[in-house]
Formats: structure tokens, sequence, C-alpha cells
């Protein structure tokens, strides 16, 4: 229908153009409101196509800014418990140089054997404790390092999201104009 409708517009208007001077006024101004018409129709034609197109496009845009909007806000949310486990980590590590340090301590014990009755031992059990804390926050910090892992990995899987959708050769074309105006 457009096509023959654009046919007819320059059929009339080239019609007009040849024989002006020999038509008669009331088929000239025929011919003239018709080929205005057509070029109205034709113009309408036009502009609901690049309305429809426009509002398509700006669909796919709104769609990929809500995914990116939804991504980001995983992505923080991933980004916080990264930094959450690193602090934990960080304390682990410190109870752990703290723990390092302790040490056997020297203490007396009264010795009735002895000729002063008191006698000079070490004690371990401070050693002890220290050694079974140790044990005990490595364990932790094994814990905790799998966990930020595994938080990390899915915080790499959005942050990759984000950047396909940023990217996206297909959308990107269509957007990239919408998006500068």
């Amino acid at each position: 229908m457009a096509g023959s409708l654009e046919v007819a517009k320059l059929v009339i208007a080239s019609l007009l153009y040849q024989y002006w001077d020999t038509i008669n006024k009331i088929l000239r101004t025929y011919l003239a409101v018709a080929t205005i018409i057509l070029v109205v129709i034709t113009s309408m034609g036009i502009y609901g196509f690049l309305s429809a197109a426009y509002q398509d496009t700006y669909r796919q845009l709104t769609i990929k800014e809500n995914e990116i909007s939804f991504l980001d806000q995983k992505k923080e949310f991933y980004e916080k418990d990264v930094a959450r486990y690193d602090e934990e980590l960080e304390r682990i590590s410190n109870n752990i140089s703290t723990l390092s340090g302790a040490k056997a301590t020297s203490i007396q014990v009264r010795d009735t054997t002895s000729s002063t009755g008191f006698r000079s031992t070490i004690s371990t059990a401070e050693l002890r404790l220290s050694q079974k804390r140790i044990e005990v926050e490595e364990q932790n910090r094994a814990s905790i390092q799998a966990k930020r892992e595994q938080v990390a990995d899915s915080l790499q899987k959005y942050q990759l999201g984000i950047l396909e959708l940023e990217n996206n050769s297909d959308i990107a074309g269509e957007l990239g104009p919408l998006q500068y105006l």
C-alpha cells in the first residue's frame, strides 16, 4: 500500500510539472491537493514506523537499565560480604599472631628436697592453651577463606553480567543514538 501511494504521488507530481500550463485549473487544483494529501499520508506512515521503532528501542533500553540496576545491587551486596570476610580474616590473623607470642613461663614450686625450699620449673600450660587456640583459629580462617572465595566468585559473576549487558553489541547499536539523545 505504501509503495502504491508513493508511486501515485510521484506520477501526479511529474504530471503536474510537465503539463502545468495545459491542464485546466480544476484538475490542476485537484491533483495538487491530492499530491499534498499523499505527502501527508506517507509522512504519517513514516512517523508511525519511526515512533514504533523508538518505543521498541526505548523499551529495550529500560529493560537493559533495570537489569543493570538489579545486577549492581547484587554486586554491592557481595562487595560488602567480601569486605566483611576480609575484616574477619584480618582479625583471625591478628589473633594468631598474638597467640603465637605465648611463651613458657618460669615458675618456682615449693620443694622440700631442695636446699632453698623452692625449685624453678617451666609452666607450659599457657603454651598448650595457645597452641589449641591457634588450631581453632586456623580452622576458622580456612572456613572464612572458603566462604570468601564463594562470595568473590559470585561477585565476579555479577560484574561479568553487568559488563556483558553494557557491551552487548546487538542492543548497543540500536540504543547508542537513543542514549545520546
